[in-house]
């Protein structure tokens, strides 16, 4: 009897707390109803945003969908001023779209977890998916507004919603709207306000798409090289440089910025490999030629970046800061010359020789450097100064002289 006994009080107050959940959301919910009949959207959001934060009713499917309501009244309010072409709050509008679709989730999710607790059948999904493909498109033009705007936090949501949308269950078996050029030019808008709006992390989103798009994928290439680069990982920036060398051997892009990653690194072998290996590839590219004699003097392989830097002007006499480099290295080839002590000895005698003739062949085009390059005095100045000592050129020495006190 006493089991019994206490099994009814536990029945009664289990019948109790339930009675006492359904008419606490009853009160709630009659509210929200009563601000949707009124059209008020507004009231209604604020009344679903409360129930939200509610431990009770933020589990309940209903209070999803009457946010998806609140905010379709919300829409059509903008809209049927747009229709009159009557002034329009636009971003307003797409708020609520985005708005729209967030409930819209939000409600699924809630009906699911309830199926899987309490195996209770969806009510909402058959209109919420109606619903989906109804506002659907508002999403790629509210993405591109905003975007048009610098707004990328906002055309980030609505591009993510966009994007993301058709690929879950409750959008249906149509996928056809993944095929569209719609489709892959808003997955790479996306990664260019995740870029644009310093959400490094999130460019990588969407680039199996977008790399599988020739018209995106050399954008999409330096769009991950660069992301990469900012969030600290060098690696995987190498590696997209590498990739995009590989795939666009012309573009300026790749190649110079993987060129002073390695110099930047100290890493001049590296840097002259890369450079070779493509010479071997477009032996009349001076990009890569002119890498190959920068490269060559950093390692202090002087004749070698010398005869680089002929070919180079040989190829476009235009790429001048050859001209420096050759004078440059003559110059240091000529500094690294040990005279023997003994002045009066013919060692001493051949070893000045050779450093007069070094000398001599830099003059010529750190002259004509000067002459191309007139505002660059800080690179031609100290050259010349020791050029004309050098050579005994007393005149021209006087000169520069006057021109390094006034610097």
């Amino acid at each position: 009897m006493f089991i019994t006994r206490r099994f009814h009080f536990t029945l009664i107050l289990i019948l109790c707390c339930l009675t006492a959940t359904t008419v606490h959301a009853q009160k709630q919910y009659k509210s929200i109803r009563a601000a949707l009949k009124a059209k008020n959207g507004a009231e209604a959001m604020r009344l679903v945003e409360a129930c939200e934060k509610d431990s009770i009713l933020q589990n309940e499917p209903r209070t999803y969908d009457y946010g998806t309501q609140a905010q379709i009244l919300i829409n059509d309010v903008e809209n049927v001023k747009a229709y009159l072409k009557q002034p329009y709050d636009t971003v307003r509008f797409f708020q609520s779209t985005c708005k729209i679709f967030e409930y819209i989730l939000k409600c699924e999710q809630a009906e699911l977890d309830l199926l899987d607790r309490e195996g209770k059948k969806q009510k909402f999904n058959k209109e919420n998916r109606q619903r989906l493909h109804q506002f659907y498109r508002n999403l790629g033009a509210g993405g591109r507004f905003f975007y048009a705007k610098g707004k990328y936090k906002e055309a980030l949501q609505l591009m993510g919603f966009y994007l993301d949308t058709p690929l879950k269950p409750i959008w249906g078996d149509d996928k056809s709207v993944t095929t569209q050029p719609a489709y892959v030019n808003t997955a790479f808008a996306y990664q260019r306000a995740a870029f644009l709006s310093g959400n490094f992390a999130d460019v990588a989103k969407y680039s199996d798409l977008t790399l599988a798009d020739t018209t995106y994928r050399r954008n999409v290439i330096e769009l991950l090289a660069r992301s990469a680069e900012a969030l600290g990982d060098t690696a995987l920036m190498a590696k997209r440089l590498v990739e995009g060398i590989k795939e666009y051997p012309h573009d300026t892009y790749f190649f110079t910025r993987l060129t002073d990653y390695f110099s930047a690194n100290e890493d001049y072998d590296r840097a002259l490999l890369l450079a070779d290996s493509l010479l071997q590839m477009y032996p009349d590219q001076h990009l890569y030629k002119a890498s190959q004699t920068v490269s060559l003097m950093n390692l202090q392989r002087y004749q070698e970046g010398i005869d680089a830097a002929k070919e180079c002007l040989a190829m476009d006499s235009s790429l001048i800061e050859m001209q420096l480099y050759i004078g440059a290295a003559y110059c240091k080839m000529a500094s690294e010359i040990t005279l023997p002590t003994n002045i009066n000895s013919k060692s001493y005698r051949d070893k000045k020789q050779q450093i007069q003739k070094l000398y001599k062949a830099a003059l010529p085009y750190v002259e004509q450097y000067r002459q191309a390059c007139p505002d660059k005095s800080d690179k031609w100045l100290p050259l010349l100064e020791r050029i004309y000592w050098n050579l005994n050129m007393g005149i021209q020495y006087e000169e520069i002289t006057k021109l390094m006190q006034k610097t």
